[in-house]
């Protein structure tokens, strides 16, 4: 299998090392034509996927999988986030990079774990809601107008429209001021916080088949059975210094 790269744009010049001119940005190339960007956060001294893992890139590790469409509407344009992914999927894309990435030295590739997650949404702790305290939400990806004129469900937003009838390019999501897109919209990610019940694991965020105010706060999160999957949750990934 071909060994990932990774490849730091400095003054358009491609080399194998750290870019002195923004320290704060890793590109990993998975072939020619496909990357996975990564963002610095100083405060965890890890590096956090600025994107979800799309599936063009999922599908490097996984080439055939279910769930492509949600009565008849496309979840899987290579842009998307990747869906139908269980915690036991998103772990053995963790292994799948570690097995065949040329990392920096020291890093491994993981799930973010809790007190992460809980840091990358501290800039929301002083409101209810992404984009401040009033409902409906001003911007992200929810179930909306949008929605519900393509799937004809019975929930969902009422005056709002988004644009976007089920998951959207990873690109066009929420940013944080951190630079980092759909903490809080798109779909929900998994994390490595393991739930009192055996076997299950907090999923955070917000995404697009969510319309409850109650789903759309920051501080929500939900366990899921490891082996479970569903058309709205993802996954994103942190590299991390190796434990030994």
């Amino acid at each position: 299998m071909k060994k990932l790269l990774i490849i730091i744009s400095f003054l358009n010049i491609s080399f194998l090392a750290f870019s002195q001119a923004d320290p704060k940005s890793l590109t990993i190339q998975l072939d020619d034509s496909i990357s996975m960007d990564f963002v610095k956060v100083d405060s965890l001294d890890i590096w956090i996927g600025k994107y979800e893992v799309t599936n063009q890139q999922y599908e490097k590790f996984m080439r055939y999988r279910d769930g492509s469409h949600i009565m008849g509407v496309d979840l899987g344009q290579p842009d998307q986030p990747a869906v139908f992914v269980s915690y036991c999927d998103a772990e053995g894309f963790m292994y799948w990079i570690n097995s065949n990435a040329d990392l920096p030295d020291g890093l491994t590739a993981r799930l973010p774990s809790g007190p992460e997650c809980e840091y990358l949404l501290s800039e929301y702790q002083d409101q209810k809601y992404p984009w401040g305290n009033t409902w409906p939400p001003t911007e992200g990806n929810y179930l909306d107008q949008s929605s519900f004129d393509a799937l004809n469900w019975e929930w969902y937003i009422e005056s709002y429209n988004d644009g976007f009838t089920v998951s959207a390019p990873v690109h066009s999501t929420l940013k944080n001021k951190m630079g980092i897109h759909g903490l809080m919209d798109n779909v929900r990610e998994w994390t490595s916080e393991k739930s009192e019940r055996d076997g299950w694991y907090y999923i955070r965020g917000a995404s697009w088949r969510d319309s409850k105010p109650e789903f759309l706060e920051t501080n929500y999160k939900v366990a899921g059975a490891k082996w479970g999957k569903d058309n709205h949750i993802g996954f994103r990934v942190v590299l991390a210094k190796t434990q030994d």
